[in-house]
């Protein structure tokens, strides 16, 4: 199974627009990627993120449609997460995570819900001269972390580096590399690597996905709109999954509905956002 870079957000294409802000040191650095409205690229003063994925796949020659989940995510007026969730289909709660601050904005801690019950939780300290935030995942039955990430960032703000050392494996080093205006132009997830590659505007135009052995496994296009925006985005690849996204946005540029087509279904995901 191919690595994610994001553990709680499975919807979210790794590929999307990326549009670099700048980023001064004597921003809180915390606030940004990882639980930030930055981090799911959303532009405006974002209150709320509902995201519903409805499939509709084909059997015998007719669609059977069904709602497969919803995600939810809620800011506080910084843009920080105060909590997301994620719902099934029959609108039953599946998972929640509630995240914590200090006076200074910083995450201090995240604890993971599954369904109403606490199962886990994250304890988060930064290291701002370094620009590195350390975090230790805990089992609430469990005396000692289970896991320890140390992510790295550059002075864009953007994350260079990250170290995940497991009780029962060696550390895995995950590396990010950005261009001189901060577009993400390669990725080393444990091996599985990935570029991405922009026209002369700084529109991303084509990304590559690797398997160890070098073997191309991903291969997407996209189509831009004047604003840069991804309005199509194109798997190459002849796969079972080989499927065809269109986006949809509002006028803030962030994207409300995307369609994905393949031979046998058609994926629709929508977005309901409100603004501070």
């Amino acid at each position: 199974m191919k690595r994610v870079l994001f553990s709680f957000v499975p919807l979210l294409s790794l590929c999307s627009q990326l549009k670099a802000q700048p980023f001064q040191l004597g921003e809180v650095f915390d606030s940004r990627y990882e639980n930030h409205t930055k981090g799911l690229k959303l532009f405006g003063r974002v209150k709320k993120l509902t995201e519903t994925d409805s499939l509709r796949k084909m059997k015998y020659a007719k669609y059977k449609s069904g709602v497969e989940y919803v995600l939810t995510w809620t800011f506080n007026p910084d843009g920080n997460y105060n909590e997301t969730a994620e719902y099934r289909g029959d609108g039953t709660l599946a998972i929640r995570d509630v995240f914590y601050y200090d006076d200074k904005r910083q995450m201090v801690k995240r604890v993971h819900f599954n369904g109403s019950k606490e199962e886990s939780k994250y304890n988060c300290t930064i290291d701002a001269i370094h620009n590195v935030v350390r975090s230790e995942f805990y089992f609430l039955q469990l005396p000692q972390s289970f896991t320890t990430i140390e992510k790295s960032y550059n002075k864009q703000g953007k994350e260079s580096e990250r170290r995940l050392k497991y009780t029962s494996k060696p550390i895995e080093i995950d590396k990010f590399t950005y261009d001189a205006i901060g577009n993400h132009i390669s990725s080393d997830i444990d091996g599985y690597k990935s570029i991405f590659k922009y026209d002369n505007k700084n529109f991303l135009i084509e990304s590559l996905s690797y398997e160890k052995n070098g073997e191309i496994y991903m291969h997407h296009f996209y189509k831009n709109d004047q604003w840069g925006n991804v309005i199509e985005e194109k798997e190459v690849m002849d796969t079972p999954n080989k499927r065809t996204f269109n986006y949809i946005y509002d006028d803030h540029h962030n994207w409300i509905k995307k369609i994905g087509i393949s031979s046998s279904d058609r994926l629709v995901t929508t977005r309901t956002i409100e603004y501070f």
